[in-house]
């Protein structure tokens, strides 16, 4: 009787895992979304469910995407692109935002500006008045970012901050600008940091620029180029 227990025991364990196993899988997937369309980016980005979202094409998108949660994105070779059509549209707009950005090799975000506009291939906001959020932060590990105007921007809010640990930000006339509080004493503390990876290029106007007070970067590695100014800053905002 006992043996005859302990056969039905682990006959039934067996089928558990067979049951239970395929539906932990499809968990684990629905973290994971792989997009090649800009409505499956949308999707994407919308769903707090996904936590790392990887190209399998070339999307060209009609509006910025607002990433305001912790979220990986790889490009996974191929490009992201946006044209820029009025002051400071990005590709990618972070709203109180975590973004890690993989994808090496020839994976691009690019924004392509028209005369006048001021794009950026990807920003970090600031609140404009009567809204508010976190501030946000930004992982770059590889690919190339080349903007409009900027190539990445940080607005003036406190605690926004980049690192920098591969790839190439590059092309626009501001590779890296890196704004703190234009109209005050007072320091709105933001921050850009390079650990690995080219800033800037010789076709770029300005590689890595600070401007207003507590606007800080660090170049730990890596470089800076630019056929202007490689490194600009005020007071002791480079270090």
């Amino acid at each position: 009787m006992i043996k005859r227990l302990a056969v039905i025991f682990v006959f039934i364990v067996l089928v558990s895992g067979l049951v239970f196993a395929p539906n932990a899988a499809a968990k684990a997937q629905t973290n994971f979304a792989l997009v090649g369309t800009e409505a499956a980016l949308d999707q994407a980005l919308a769903s707090e469910a996904v936590s790392t979202i990887q190209l399998t094409a070339d999307i060209s998108v009609s509006a910025e995407k607002v990433v305001g949660r912790t979220v990986t994105l790889n490009l996974s070779d191929f490009t992201l692109s946006r044209t820029a059509v009025q002051k400071e549209d990005s590709v990618l707009t972070l709203r109180g935002g975590a973004l890690t950005v993989t994808g090496g090799g020839s994976g691009k975000i690019v924004c392509t500006d028209t005369s006048g506009a001021l794009g950026a291939a990807i920003k970090l906001d600031a609140p404009t008045e009567g809204s508010s959020f976190a501030p946000s932060t930004l992982q770059y590990y590889g690919g190339t970012l080349v903007g409009g105007r900027y190539s990445l921007l940080l607005k003036a809010h406190e605690g926004n901050q980049a690192f920098m640990y591969g790839g190439t930000i590059a092309g626009g006339m501001d590779a890296v600008r890196v704004f703190g509080n234009q109209n005050g004493s007072s320091p709105i503390n933001t921050q850009f940091t390079l650990i690995e990876g080219t800033v800037g290029s010789l076709d770029t106007w300005y590689g890595l620029t600070v401007m207003g007070s507590g606007a800080k970067a660090i170049v730990q590695g890596g470089q800076v180029l630019a056929k202007g100014f490689g490194l600009a800053g005020q007071g002791n905002a480079l270090g």
